[in-house]
Parts: structure tokens; C-alpha cells; sequence
């Protein structure tokens, strides 16, 4: 059995500010170099798993008019994202490449695709686009599929769509382990929100000068770019469980005297929920907590649904 850990990095690049007198063949050019560079200096970190932000190589927000920001589009081609998946091929890397990419049938997305060593792992386009993105071209996605990858469950969202409380109770109902959200915006508070949940990591790539974040499955923040170095790398361990400390306490205590070191139990606080991790490949965060009979967190929530149904139910037969 292989532990379940994974190096992630997210690259929080600000866009380019001028375009003057730049054709589109030039910039181009200009996002090659950039990005190339970028990620020469993350590649010795080797990560499993890479994400950029919202439309990653387009030149500069609001900077060209819609004609002119498809012809340069129309330029680009995959010329951009062979700069990535060759990272991919080189590195074994899955990279969240996020771009306005056109669809087989002619239709413009902002789209974020899982490009992997032996080519894509599917696509996600933006369900809920800025209106004036509808308005200058681009089509709305409807499809919001958990992408179920080697290393993981992977959840993507684009920007404004974090915005959304029913996109979110979809990914939920999928179990995802990691949601990928590539920005324009940080969002605040709705990272950690989205985090615990849809009891998942979550992994920001958000232009400068806000930070890429990453997020633990509580909420908790587990790393961040900085104002020095616009990208983060991380450790994170998607063998985890969530249990809430309700008749859980002597039970992890238990758990705790038995494997020591083998296991982790993190208790951010004020939550009365900590989550469960193995750090030995031969025990699994799910099988400790079965050993030592611990109701986990959804099970726990379900069951109070179900007793004050029952007790509304009897109470309505009495009255």
C-alpha cells in the first residue's frame, strides 16, 4: 500500500499590464517566455499536481477588445499549452491548464483542463460566467463532473462560479479530495467554506497581488504565495477522515496511545471536528477509525437528521 501524499503547487502569476503596439504573434511569444520561466523555477519540486490561474495566458485583463483578444486566441492556438504539456510529459505532472479554449464545435469556453503525461484527463468549462463574458462571446458550461484522476478526486472551479451555493452542493454529493480553483479573484472567505464543505483540500491559483492559497479539509490555511515568490508548494495527505469529537474523544485518544506517530490527528479548534490522517502506508486513515468504532463526521451529521425527523414525527402523532 502506497501513501496517499502528493506535492501540489499553484502559481499565482499577475498578468502583463501593457499591450500597446504588441501584435498578437508578439505576445504570445511574450506568454511562452513568461510561462516557461515560471515554471523552470517550480520544476524542482518536482509536484504531482500544478494549477495556474483563470485564463492563464491571455495578455493582460481588459487590455484588448473582444476582436482583438479572439484573433490573438486564434494566434495562440496550443502554442501555450505545449509549454505545459511538455512540463506534464517531463515532470509526470497532471497541470490544471486554465484558458479560453474553443470547443470541437465551434463554441468558446473558459475552460480549465487536467493535461497529463499521456494527454488530457477531461475538461471543465466555467458554469457561471460574468455576464459580460456571456455578452462578448464565451458559452456557458453545464457540466460539473468530478474528474476522478490517479492521484485523486479532482474538483474544478473557475472564478466567479465560487460564488454559487449549488455548485458547490454538487461537487459536494461527489466526495471530491482536491477542488482546483483557478481565479481572477481571491473569494475570501468562501475558500475555507468550500474546503470543509466538500470535506476537501482545496488548491488556489489567483492572480497577484492576492495570494494562491491552500486550504485543509477543516478550513485551516496550509500555505500561501507571498508578495516575494508568486507560487506555493505543499505536501498534502488525501488519506484523511473527519470526525466530530462527540463520542469520538476517548475513541481518538484510544487510537492516539495505539499508533503514536503512524497516524496524525489535527484539531484546528473551535470546530469540535478534527480530521484523522495515516502516515503509515501499512494502516489507513478509514480502517483506524473502523478499529476503533468511530462515527465519522457525515455519519454523525445524518444520524441528528434522522433523530429529530423521528422526534418532529412522534411528536406530530401526539399533538
Amino acid at each position: 500500500m502506497e501513501l496517499r501524499k502528493l506535492r501540489v503547487v499553484a502559481i499565482g502569476r499577475t498578468p502583463p499590464g501593457e499591450v500597446t503596439a504588441w501584435s498578437p504573434e508578439q505576445l504570445v511569444e511574450r506568454e511562452v517566455r513568461s510561462w516557461s520561466r515560471l515554471l523552470e523555477q517550480v520544476q524542482p519540486d518536482r509536484p504531482e499536481l500544478l494549477l495556474v490561474p483563470e485564463l492563464c495566458d491571455r495578455p493582460g485583463i481588459g487590455l484588448l477588445a473582444p476582436a482583438d483578444e479572439f484573433e490573438y486566441y486564434r494566434v495562440r492556438g496550443d502554442r501555450v499549452r505545449t509549454v505545459f504539456a511538455d512540463f506534464s510529459t517531463t515532470y509526470e505532472c497532471i497541470v490544471g491548464y486554465a484558458a479560453q479554449r474553443r470547443s470541437p464545435t465551434g463554441q468558446w469556453f473558459n475552460a480549465l483542463e487536467l493535461i497529463e503525461p499521456t494527454g488530457t484527463g477531461g475538461t471543465y468549462n466555467k458554469n457561471h460566467l460574468v455576464i459580460e463574458e456571456a455578452e462578448k462571446g464565451l458559452s456557458y458550461g453545464q457540466d460539473a463532473s468530478v474528474l476522478d484522476r490517479p492521484i485523486g478526486r479532482l474538483a474544478p472551479v473557475i472564478c466567479f462560479d465560487l460564488n454559487f451555493q449549488e455548485l458547490q452542493d454538487r461537487y459536494a454529493a461527489q466526495h471530491p479530495d482536491i477542488i482546483l480553483f483557478s481565479s481572477a479573484f481571491h473569494g475570501g472567505l468562501q475558500q475555507a467554506d468550500w474546503a470543509f464543505r466538500c470535506r476537501s483540500y482545496f488548491l488556489s491559483a489567483v492572480y497577484g497581488p492576492n495570494p494562491s492559497e491552500l486550504h485543509d479539509p477543516l478550513g485551516g490555511l496550509i500555505a500561501s504565495s507571498t508578495n516575494y515568490t508568486p507560487w506555493l508548494s505543499a505536501d498534502i495527505n488525501l488519506d484523511r477522515v473527519l470526525v466530530h469529537l462527540d463520542g469520538n474523544a476517548d475513541r481518538l485518544a484510544a487510537a492516539h496511545r495505539a499508533y503514536g506517530r503512524r497516524i496524525r490527528i489535527h484539531d484546528p479548534g473551535r470546530l469540535g471536528v478534527v480530521m484523522l490522517t495515516s502516515e503509515d502506508a501499512d494502516l489507513t486513515a478509514p480502517s483506524v477509525a473502523a478499529e476503533f468504532g468511530m462515527e465519522l463526521l457525515d455519519e454523525y451529521l445524518d444520524r441528528s437528521r434522522r433523530h429529530r425527523a423521528d422526534a418532529l414525527g412522534r411528536a406530530a402523532l401526539l399533538s
